[in-house]
């Protein structure tokens, strides 16, 4: 199920069933990865190792592509705006308008490509799965209704 757990996606999705607004952080960038992929990359790994090659060191795994908190949200927003017609406005705001306890980075981007190189897989672009999860919670919300 799509739908256990809580996480960025699934909290812009209530909110933009909540309110006409959004204040999404627009200064810190990232690489969102769906869990499908992270499934995926274990699975690559599982198979890689299987067939005996040898793989040591660190690794970084992340959905392909880069963006803000606020672009993501405003790719949410879009996919869910298709179906159900609600588009709420999306504001950009700095990180130091957002406090948090939890101290992010600027830019916590991650290059992939050596995983990509040893293990044969890379994550489907951000854009993408964003709006398949987006669909699959949308479809799984009608079947509960």
């Amino acid at each position: 199920m799509a739908g256990s757990g809580a996480n960025f996606l699934k909290t812009v999705l209530r909110l933009s069933r909540e309110r006409a607004e959004l204040r999404i952080v627009a200064d810190q960038h990232g690489c969102p990865t769906a869990t499908q992929d992270l499934a995926e990359a274990v699975f690559a790994i599982d198979r890689a190792l299987a067939r005996g090659i040898e793989a040591s060191g660190t690794y970084h795994f992340a959905g392909s592509g880069v963006t803000t908190w606020h672009g993501f949200a405003s790719a949410i927003v879009e996919a869910q705006a298709q179906a159900t017609g609600r588009r709420p406005k999306i504001s950009a705001i700095a990180a130091a308008d957002y406090p948090t306890p939890a101290r992010r980075p600027a830019n916590s981007e991650l290059d992939s490509s050596l995983f990509a190189s040893v293990f044969g897989y890379r994550a489907r672009d951000w854009q993408t799965r964003a709006r398949e999860t987006v669909e699959l919670l949308l479809q799984e919300t009608r079947a509960e209704t």
